[in-house]
């Protein structure tokens, strides 16, 4: 569910939730017991006014107290009744039509799609939570679901199957009450499309999680060797280099920065790919510069984050990174790297074949080997 998405039920909350407050607060007389009248409401109604002052001196039969206890209650189950039939009211099918599709726009069959509604049930321990429906459907051959017969207000849906990676791109939350200009709207002609990626087979990788480098700020170069991860090794990878002028900062604080980041025995390129698990062999450039002026007005960022493709040590080895980077502050750069030192391009990552060090890599290679003789 996207933020504005949010915002909007949350609006349509907080106007229900305000309606029962105002209802609740007014003065009201008590609702009958069955088989009773009008009058003898008014009656207990009295006894009970009488019990709960607090400076009241009179004592009233104790039957006569459970009797005034038991009215409110059943009033008050008659209000959630009457409220909880007024947001039922309010409930709208939540039919829903999608498609699941590979990298190559192909449907996907067999694909699990997992599937939740929401409303509002006073009746629930927690009162006023959002209840729902949740069911799993699959996809048929040509990759298409639909939902039916489902009542609320919201629908979240996740996709996904073995062997695939799910893109975080999917679309996932879809509100049917609030804004009419926004409200989803179902509709068989236009399935809303999910997208899964196959894996391909992953290999064996160094893996650096978000290791954190301090930067000079005034050009000054930093040496980082992907392999390692160390700054202070004899056959580094990559040059950093960052420049700021913090002396020149705007009313809002804005100031001119950049930051170089070259390749020193290969080449670099810039990658807009979710699953990015295939290193191109051409393309790259020694080196990118990323530059924030102050004259970018709303456009200029205080720190930055890209994903690149790497061709490392003269075409030995193939890699992707993210780098991000701090110019203000303690002014540092983020390096979160994947290597395959055996030289294949293939990057596609697996949990139990990641490795943190080069000597455990080169354990496993030696024993992979091993085991193939």
């Amino acid at each position: 569910m996207t933020q504005k998405n949010k915002s909007l039920l949350l609006t349509a909350i907080l106007i229900v939730l305000a309606t029962i407050i105002v209802w609740l607060l007014l003065p009201k007389r008590k609702l009958p017991l069955p088989g009773s009248t009008p009058r003898k409401l008014s009656g207990a109604s009295e006894a009970v006014s009488s019990i709960s002052t607090p400076n009241s001196k009179r004592h009233e039969p104790e039957t006569r107290s459970e009797h005034a206890s038991v009215s409110e209650e059943q009033a008050e189950q008659q209000k959630a009744k009457i409220i909880k039939q007024a947001m039922e009211r309010e409930q709208v099918p939540l039919d829903f039509f999608g498609r699941v599709v590979d990298e190559t726009g192909q449907g996907v069959a067999g694909s699990v799609v997992q599937v939740s509604s929401s409303h509002f049930d006073l009746l629930r321990p927690d009162d006023l939570s959002l209840g729902g429906e949740k069911l799993t459907v699959q996809t048929d051959s040509q990759g298409d679901f639909s939902i039916k017969g489902l009542r609320g207000y919201s629908l979240v849906i996740r996709v996904g199957k073995e062997g695939y990676f799910t893109s975080s791109r999917n679309p996932s939350g879809f509100n049917y009450v609030g804004d009419p200009k926004l409200n989803f709207r179902a509709d068989p002609q236009k399935p809303v499309i999910f997208r899964l990626v196959q894996k391909k087979g992953a290999e064996p990788l160094l893996y650096h999680r978000y290791k954190a480098y301090k930067l000079p700020h005034d050009g000054n170069q930093l040496f980082v060797d992907l392999v390692t991860a160390r700054t202070n090794s004899p056959d580094p990878d990559l040059k950093v280099q960052l420049w700021t002028d913090e002396k020149s900062k705007d009313s809002n604080f804005r100031y001119d920065w950049r930051v170089k980041v070259e390749v020193i025995d290969g080449g670099i390129q810039e990658s807009q790919e979710e699953f990015d698990f295939i290193a191109p062999e051409t393309g790259y450039s020694p080196f990118v510069e990323l530059e924030y002026p102050r004259s970018l007005g709303d456009n200029w960022k205080r720190n930055t984050r890209r994903k690149f493709l790497l061709k490392l040590r003269g075409g030995r080895i193939y890699g992707r990174m993210t780098f991000g980077v701090v110019p203000g502050g303690e002014r540092f750069c983020e390096v979160e790297a994947w290597l395959n030192p055996s030289g294949p391009r293939n990057l596609e990552p697996d949990p139990n074949l990641q490795f943190s060090n080069s000597d455990a890599y080169n354990a496993h290679m030696a024993k992979q080997k091993q085991a193939t003789k």
